[in-house]
């Protein structure tokens, strides 16, 4: 096909368009979200080889790289010598572009380079998010592309990928002095060290139990991609542009007592004057009557704290060992009385005999323990303590690695088979048969969401000392505005609300979940939710994807529950050191438009606000 050939469609499709039979996906020729194939190649300009082994030469002499077509491409390892062998910042992850060939002079498999060395999809324009092209005219680009394709894409220049590669580029060379530095003063340490006695040398090395907060090292920021809006070509992209500028951030709840009135103006925005907002509901006077408090959660007002507080937390063991023994008893009549006489205890004594003793109890404790780690409730903890007979942390992770251990070609990824049980009495191996998984296939596992229950728990109790830290509000305001950069990166003009006890005003929060609602209803939100989850992983943001969870649950929404952390913060003092962030567990929801109002609500809790909502809604309206 000639370059200048229209790039015709007749049925424009939405870039994360959703297929139209889920069940039984339409042929590869119709399915518009299938991984696209690279363009077909155009011969290498003077000075590359047309060999199966192909040497790009990038605008930097020395960013050259080898691929050979019947293998994956795979960097070799990292050495200060050899600048072209490190890989560059992957700032274009999962972005599909299309590069218009149009009068680029045979320079097309180096724009090609540059969008996959920066990780980035190169995709026909069907299924592109951004076309980069060096023409600058739009009857022209009307001519190459379609209208529908000039006015519904992103068309920018040429300058906006190459400047995002030269801005890699440098930053991988910033990282190699930060290295050279690193292993600079790594030397005059150990010259220092030598003049020392073992007694003082082992008293200026860190201990192994102390977490470290800072980067001992001069700190390289990343690059940050550029706005897209500065690269587009003249009179095209008026489709899109329209669309992101009529989307507006949904409204966040201020941390300032005293913004009420901004607040409320805020809040008006998103409001119809045909529904205005009810007033807030006011604490009730200390001298009402008890058989006027309503019964349900949704007509009485909810203070930040709790009048009862105390209260609470002196019957809470009673409620959560109920929960551990006999869960069908956790709203039971039985329950509720038992707690109505804890109730007149702690009114009277100011505390609770039995909860006091389940506090002291060991194994209270140990289920507490083992019901914080990730994809561990209260039935599978009980088992964990009653039947299979752990007591620690210990016990646990090597129940689990026993578990899986004829699983795995070489025992649990990591971690392997524990010492003392490398066979069954006898010499046989755990478990029957062939092994079912690779160890070689974590790292894809993942990135899929796969990990097994085995690898969650590993990883979630090595990062325990972290994910049990409390989030500060201004934490969680930096991981939702980090959040949506790198949506918009893949499409822009989500919304998004952070729900959870964030949104209910609380200073602190145990998690983060953010409910994410794409521009339009033609979005497959699951694979739009995939491509984000994967981006931030290759960003190193996310450590992995613990579990993806498809639509077909008990909300219907795609769902991603992550670990993650906020990229370092330099230090003030100029001296290049950065704090550590902690690792903090996210939890991505995607909802489609006709959703979202209810997924908002769904996600925000409280447990008992929910239940008396739904009550009230039955009963009540």
């Amino acid at each position: 096909m000639p370059p200048d050939r229209p790039h015709t469609n007749k049925h424009q499709v939405h870039l994360y368009a959703r297929p139209e039979n889920k069940v039984s996906p339409p042929p590869s020729t119709t399915a518009t979200y299938a991984i696209p194939h690279r363009p077909p190649p155009v011969p290498y300009p003077t000075g590359h080889s047309s060999s199966s082994a192909s040497t790009i030469q990038g605008a930097d002499s020395s960013s050259s790289f080898t691929h050979t077509s019947s293998q994956p491409f795979a960097y070799p390892t990292p050495s200060a010598e050899t600048v072209g062998t490190i890989p560059l910042y992957p700032l274009l992850s999962r972005i599909r572009i299309h590069v218009v060939p149009t009068k680029l002079d045979g320079q097309l498999p180096v724009m090609y380079s540059y969008v996959e060395s920066l990780g980035g999809i190169v995709s026909p324009i069907e299924a592109c998010s951004i076309a980069v092209t060096v023409l600058k005219g739009r009857p022209r680009l009307l001519k190459v592309l379609g209208e529908g394709n000039v006015d519904g894409k992103w068309i920018l220049s040429m300058d906006w990928l190459k400047n995002a590669h030269e801005l890699c580029v440098q930053y991988r060379t910033s990282l190699l002095a930060a290295r050279s530095q690193r292993r600079l003063q790594a030397a005059i340490k150990m010259e220092d060290l030598g003049d020392l006695t073992d007694q003082e040398q082992a008293e200026s090395q860190p201990s192994s139990t102390t977490t470290t907060t800072t980067i001992p090292t001069t700190y390289v920021p990343p690059p940050q991609l550029a706005p897209r809006e500065a690269y587009v070509i003249p009179g095209t992209s008026t489709h899109v542009r329209e669309s992101v500028s009529a989307t507006h951030d949904p409204p966040v709840i201020s941390d300032d007592d005293d913004d009420d009135d901004h607040e409320q103006t805020q809040y008006a925005a998103y409001t119809n004057s045909q529904y205005p907002r009810l007033p807030d509901l006011l604490p009730f006077p200390d001298d009402i009557r008890f058989e006027d408090i309503p019964n349900r959660a949704v007509q009485r007002c909810s203070p930040l704290v709790c009048v009862n507080q105390d209260i609470i937390d002196a019957i809470k063991p009673i409620y959560q060992m109920r929960e551990y023994d006999d869960p069908t008893q956790k709203n039971s009549n039985v329950l509720s009385y038992k707690r109505s006489m804890s109730i007149d205890e702690f009114l009277e004594t100011g505390h609770v005999a039995e909860s006091e003793e389940f506090l002291a109890s060991d194994r209270y404790q140990a289920l507490e323990l083992f019901s914080s780690v990730f994809t561990i409730g209260n039935s599978i903890a009980k088992q964990l303590h009653d039947v299979h007979g752990c007591r620690t942390i210990d016990d646990l992770l090597d129940h689990y690695a026993l578990k899986e251990a004829g699983q795995w070609d070489t025992g649990v990824v990591g971690q392997g088979i524990p010492a003392g049980y490398k066979s069954k009495p006898g010499g046989e191996r755990f478990g029957t048969g062939e092994p079912k998984r690779r160890s070689r296939d974590a790292a894809r596992r993942r990135k899929e969401g796969k990990m097994s229950q085995a690898e969650i728990v590993r990883e979630w109790v090595a990062l325990k000392p972290d994910l049990d830290k409390k989030i500060p509000r201004a934490e969680v305001t930096e991981i939702a505005a980090c959040v949506k950069v790198h949506l918009d990166a893949l499409m822009p003009g989500c919304r998004y609300t952070v729900t959870g006890g964030y949104r209910r005003g609380k200073l602190e929060s145990n998690d983060v979940d953010v409910v994410i609602c794409p521009p339009t209803d033609e979005v497959d939100e699951g694979q739009l939710l995939r491509d984000l989850y994967t981006r931030m992983a290759d960003l190193e943001l996310t450590g992995a994807s613990h579990q993806f969870v498809e639509h077909n649950n008990f909300d219907g929404l795609d769902k991603a529950f992550v670990l993650f952390r906020l990229p370092p913060t330099p230090l003030d003092d100029g001296t290049g050191v950065a704090h550590r962030r902690l690792t903090r567990r996210v939890d991505f929801i995607m909802s489609p438009k006709s959703k979202y109002a209810l997924a908002v609500l769904g996600w925000s809790g409280s447990m008992i606000f929910e239940r008396d909502l739904k009550r009230y809604a039955e009963n009540e309206k």
